[in-house]
């Protein structure tokens, strides 16, 4: 869930309310973050009760929103002036290349589904030992490139598909893309990434024009 809809884009720590409360529920009370130091606890309660009864909550699939919510937890902002500024920051921050992971899960029955439950709890267990948020940075990149390419192989054994497109607002990451990129051509598959068009928002004015073309032409 995103409290507040769009306000969750401009205030990351709602998003990390949303992901801490999704993992640990109410349990996450008891938890030592900073995000709980520099946040009211009544702005908190007031995010939980949104959540809890669905309103002005309407659930996202971003991988963005995860970045801003891991931004967050580990203390890096919690406001922004710019949508993906807490995500580029993440990225900013990461220090040197690791082999690290936080565990994951993924479903694959009517859809495919990643799971956020265990990459959060690896999160915090890192934050409460004190580990450094470069080191936490790296490691949550290293666990989405071994995560992605976890999935595609999987997807590609159910389907027989050998072709990733990389696209999205998060691919304009270059330790995500470089990285995935490499990992996924490791085990041979044909990648495709943005090179005249825009990754994020700048692409959909193409996409319109595509549809709007391809429907005046009917």
């Amino acid at each position: 869930p995103m409290p507040g809809g769009a306000s969750a884009i401009k205030e990351p720590w709602r998003m990390a309310v949303s992901y801490l409360y999704d993992t640990f529920g109410e349990a996450l009370w008891d938890l030592d973050l900073p995000v709980f130091n520099k946040i009211s606890r009544e702005k908190i309660k007031i995010i939980v009760e949104m959540i809890a009864k669905k309103i002005n909550s309407p659930l996202t699939s971003s991988l963005g929103r995860l970045f801003d919510g891991v931004a967050s937890i580990i203390g890096l902002r919690n406001q922004v002036h710019f949508e993906g500024q807490a995500a580029m920051e993440l990225e900013m921050i990461a220090g040197a290349a690791t082999s690290a992971t936080y565990d994951w899960e993924c479903t694959s029955n009517d859809i495919y589904r990643v799971l956020t439950k265990p990459i959060i709890r690896g999160v915090l267990r890192d934050v409460e030992k004190g580990i450094p948020p470069s080191q936490i940075s790296s490691k949550f990149h290293m666990t989405l490139i071994r995560l992605f390419t976890a999935l595609c192989d999987g997807i590609r054994k159910d389907t027989g598909l050998n072709q990733v497109a990389l696209s999205g607002g998060v691919f304009q990451n270059s330790l995500l893309l470089t990285g995935l990129i490499a990992s996924l051509e490791n085990i041979r598959f044909e990648v495709s990434t943005h090179h005249r068009v825009p990754a994020n928002d700048g692409g959909i004015s193409l996409g319109q024009a595509v549809v709007a073309a391809a429907t005046a032409n009917r």
